[in-house]
Order: C-alpha cells, then structure tokens, then sequence
C-alpha cells in the first residue's frame, strides 16, 4: 500500500511540473489588469477601482473660488468647498462611505461594487462598476421654505462606470448616471440623466495627466426661465505612490456632491481644485 501511495505522488508530481506553466500562465491571463487608476476618484467622478478587503481610504476633495478676480488671489481667497469621506473595502469588489461637505452641508452614504474586472487574456475587455449613494442636505429647516419635510433634504444618484486600460500610458472611462434631487429651486429639475468621460494619460512613472467632462441632462420639457445644466469641465495632474494620491486640476464646478454637479452646476469660469486619496 505504501509503495502504491509513492508511486501516485511521483506521478502526481511529475504530472503537476509538466503542466505547472500552462496552468501558470492560464492563471495570469485570468489575473485582473492591475494600475488602471491611481485610486477610487478620476477628477469629480469616481473610478472602477474599489479598496482592497478591508482597506480604507480616506480622502479630501477642496475647490477653492472663481479664477477671476486678482483682489481674491484668482480664487485663493474666495470662498472655499470641502468634503471629507472614509471608505471601507467590505470585499475585494464591495465598498461603503460615508462623507461631509461644506456647502449645503451635505452628508453622504456611498457605495460601490466591482462587476466585472478587465483580464489579461482579454477575455473581459472593460472594467464595468456601480455606484451610488444617498445624501441629506443638513442646511437649517428655513432654507427649504413653506411647507418643509424631511424628504425635502433627500437626494441620491445611481451610475454605472466603464472603464478600460487601454496600454501602460493610457486609461479611459465612461459613464451613465442618474440623479434625483427632492427639493430644488424652480430654475432646476428634480431629475437628469447624466454622461461622463475621462482619463488618465502616464506622463512619466509617476506623473499623470488627467482629464474629465461630465453633462446633465435634464429629463422633462425646459420651461422658459430654465436651462440645461452647464457641463462640467476638469483637467489637471496627478502623482501617484502606493499608498497616496494627490490630484491638482481646473474645474469649472465647485460642486462636489455628484448630483449637485448634474443637476445644479451654473458655473463656467474655472476654478482650482485639489484631491487627496490616502489608502490604509
């Protein structure tokens, strides 16, 4: 009986250093492509990319005032917008958040999940994610006027993001959204599709060029005194490490909360802004 057992753990052996390379290689082809972007936000949009199991990113978004006036410093001095969130890697393709912006006093609850992941053998040519997240305007009851409920500080937003590794320089990524707002003024809507694009060009090892355009579209008839929301349009640097990400840009929205940016950006006059991505 042993000597059979023997034999079998030869053969087992000499059969598994036979094909080892083929199921090597098998295995690498079926490897998710790796860097595709330096971290979980592209400019104003998020990426495919999730925190690992059990990561967590912590992350600033800031826009500073209009490029406009010299007496503000071209926006230096102009009032400013920040949010603040923390992200959790539930699983390796799952993420919750929460965050905090400073205008509108916006609190968010975020969440993203990885449904396909581009391969090495092709096989799966895109990154396919979504996202969503569900926010509450924290700004005092008189803001939303006459007849004030709670549901009058609810939004929320859905989008899917589609993203490819196109070489080693070059990713790209589009988007579809959707965004609903409860309460808005009678110059917006309550609900927009959206569309974005964008990318990241490697300049050198660790510098990249991004870029980005987002547009909201409103979903009903424009009334008279009504516009479409202007596109947002953003491009800028990066620095990426392991650990961190640092993005400086022009952006011609201050807005940071993604529905606001589809349904409520006015602004056309760039502005500077910077994000910084810690990963734990």
């Amino acid at each position: 009986m042993k000597k059979i057992f023997n034999y079998i753990m030869i053969v087992a052996v000499l059969v598994l250093c036979s094909t080892s390379p083929v199921l090597a290689q098998d295995d690498e082809s079926k490897e998710p492509v790796r860097d595709i972007w330096a971290g979980g936000i592209l400019i104003d949009n998020q990426t495919t990319m999730t925190p690992m199991k059990k990561g967590i990113d912590f992350i600033i978004h800031h826009r500073m005032g209009e490029i406009d006036k010299i007496d503000n410093l071209f926006g230096l001095y102009a009032p400013a917008n920040i949010r603040l969130g923390l992200n959790y890697g539930v699983t390796d393709k799952l993420m919750v958040g929460f965050g905090s912006e400073k205008n509108y006093r916006m609190q968010d609850l975020c969440w993203k999940y990885a449904i396909l992941k581009q391969n090495n053998s092709g096989k799966i040519p895109v990154d396919v994610t979504y996202y969503g997240n569900f926010v509450v305007d924290a700004r005092d009851v008189e803001v939303f006027q006459v007849g004030y409920k709670f549901i009058d500080r609810l939004s929320y937003f859905n989008q899917i993001i589609i993203g490819r590794k196109v070489n080693d320089k070059l990713s790209i990524e589009v988007a579809p959204s959707f965004s609903h707002i409860n309460k808005v003024d009678s110059t917006l809507q309550n609900d927009a599709f959206g569309i974005s694009a964008g990318g990241r060009f490697k300049v050198v090892k660790e510098f990249t060029f991004i870029f980005e355009y987002n547009q909201g579209f409103f979903i009903k008839t424009l009334k008279y005194y009504q516009d479409m929301p202007k596109p947002t349009v953003s491009f800028g640097m990066e620095v990426g490490t392991p650990t961190h990400a640092f993005q400086l840009f022009a952006t011609t929205s201050d807005k940071i909360t993604s529905q606001m940016n589809y349904i409520a950006n006015k602004s056309t006059k760039l502005m500077v802004g910077f994000n910084v991505n810690v990963r734990f």
